[in-house]
């Protein structure tokens, strides 16, 4: 025999069915499950572009005050063995002035490092001709008038690439680039914001 649910009524507990005959005002499971879903969801999804043998690849207006941090996920083919460039951009821009470092932890077979410093762009990662790459980027506070900063990780067998990079420049992007050092690119783009 089930048991029979009460509520508190502030005096002593009750039987809920003779305390609450009408329950089409309070919420759902659906409805809670569609809260949740809006209000503590991680990341909602920006921009989803796919591109075609481009030199270059550049998104407009999918940084804003709505989100302070960001996750690009990149899957990619180039047409050499070269680097997947990322500069950020504004008001349709590229920043392309010598304000990026970036740190390079490459494991192609032995582990390598590199510090890059006054650079025109940081990376995203190294590509393979040919080869299917994929990428994740984290970007932190690219709307806001100070230092960005990006922790990106490309795998691909047998590449495993960590990068730190940052863009010095105390200045409010709304976008970014993504181009290979040679050769074009191929393949699918997405923008998320991190909800806080």
């Amino acid at each position: 025999m089930a048991k029979k649910a009460y509520v508190y009524n502030g005096n002593s507990w009750e039987d809920l069915a003779s305390s609450i005959s009408d329950l089409s005002s309070y919420a759902t499971t659906v409805d809670l499950d569609d809260y949740q879903l809006k209000s503590v969801a991680g990341l909602t999804l920006i921009n989803t572009t796919t591109v075609t043998a481009q030199s270059t690849v550049s998104f407009n207006n999918v940084f804003s005050a709505t989100y302070e941090n960001y996750l690009i996920l990149a899957t990619y083919t180039v047409g050499a063995d070269t680097d997947l460039n990322f500069r950020l951009r504004v008001a349709g821009v590229d920043a392309s002035a010598a304000n990026y470092t970036t740190i390079i932890l490459d494991n192609t077979g032995s582990i390598t490092a590199a510090r890059l410093t006054s650079q025109t762009n940081t990376r995203l990662g190294p590509a393979r001709n040919g080869v299917v790459m994929r990428s994740r980027a984290d970007i932190f506070s690219p709307s806001l008038a100070v230092s960005t900063t990006l922790m990106a990780r490309t795998v691909s067998v047998p590449v495993d690439n960590q990068i730190g990079g940052s863009q010095d420049a105390a200045t409010a992007y709304d976008g970014f680039t993504l181009y290979p050092g040679s050769s074009t690119i191929t393949g699918t783009i997405r923008i998320y914001g991190y909800k806080s």
